[in-house]
């Protein structure tokens, strides 16, 4: 018999994990999964025992297509909870195809990027109703995402911390110093990077009063001052502060900007 390659006991369960099979011994039972085609890997990430089965696959040649590529890189990923999350991410896109119509997904994949053609899929008519069933505030969730990738890209979109220490002349670090203190716009796209939108410089630097203006806002999220800037206003006269303060009419956005303050709306 091979070797135990992991022996959990607890009370009278016994759990094996070995070479060949996945083991569960009660004090009534016995469970066996034979593990033909695949090799077991297990590792504790906290209190969680975590096992992987990595498929023996035999490559015999360099991958020929996208789908090849992609499969090889899911099978060759990180272990522990990120393997968790690719196993059921692409359970997921699985079902996203197999539930959406041709035309959908002809319509997705003419997307830019990938992350883009994720979210036309998704937010097919064809899905609305069985996400609405497992998670009936999904679709509020996907209009959200498209929402803030709306807002990200208007107005010339959003550039990284790198382009605006050059615009500016300073460091990366004060970049960041600048973000942290509510002197400039930084937007967390996940981890610790942040973009910042483009519309806020120009050739002799920050845009005038955007300081000033940021201040009155300083109690609001970035995403929510965000859509202060670029969205149209009532008591601007239906145009966008940002349209204002390019005019040089900073008095002018800064009143809007601390009735937001105070009300939440402008």
């Amino acid at each position: 018999m091979r070797a135990d390659l992991f022996k959990l006991k607890k009370h009278n369960y016994v759990f094996l994990c070995r070479s060949h099979a996945l083991e569960l011994k009660t004090p009534k039972k016995r469970y066996r999964i034979a593990l033909k085609g695949f090799t077991p890997e297990s590792e504790f990430s906290g209190t969680h025992l975590v096992i992987t089965l990595r498929a023996q696959l035999c490559v015999a040649a360099p991958p020929e297509s996208e789908l090849d590529r992609a499969t090889l890189r899911v099978v060759h990923a990180a272990k522990g909870w990120k393997r968790v999350f690719l196993t059921r991410a692409m359970n997921a896109v699985v079902d996203l195809t197999e539930r959406n119509a041709e035309r959908s997904l002809e319509a997705a994949t003419t997307a830019p990027s990938d992350w883009e053609v994720l979210l036309r899929a998704l937010s097919s008519t064809d899905l609305v109703e069985p996400m609405s069933v497992s998670d009936p505030l999904a679709g509020a969730r996907l209009r959200g995402i498209h929402a803030r990738r709306e807002l990200l890209h208007a107005e010339g979109g959003a550039i990284p911390a790198s382009e605006v220490a050059e615009i500016l002349g300073i460091s990366r670090q004060a970049v960041d110093k600048r973000r942290q203190t509510g002197t400039l716009l930084g937007i967390s796209v996940g981890g610790h990077a942040y973009r910042y939108p483009a519309w806020q410089f120009e050739q002799s630097g920050i845009v005038s009063g955007l300081e000033r203006i940021l201040k009155a806002l300083a109690h609001h999220d970035d995403w929510m001052k965000l859509a202060f800037f670029v969205n149209p206003n009532d008591r601007l006269r239906g145009e966008t502060p940002l349209v204002y303060l390019r005019r040089g009419d900073s008095q002018s956005v800064l009143d809007v900007a601390e009735s937001y303050a105070e009300h939440g709306a402008a």
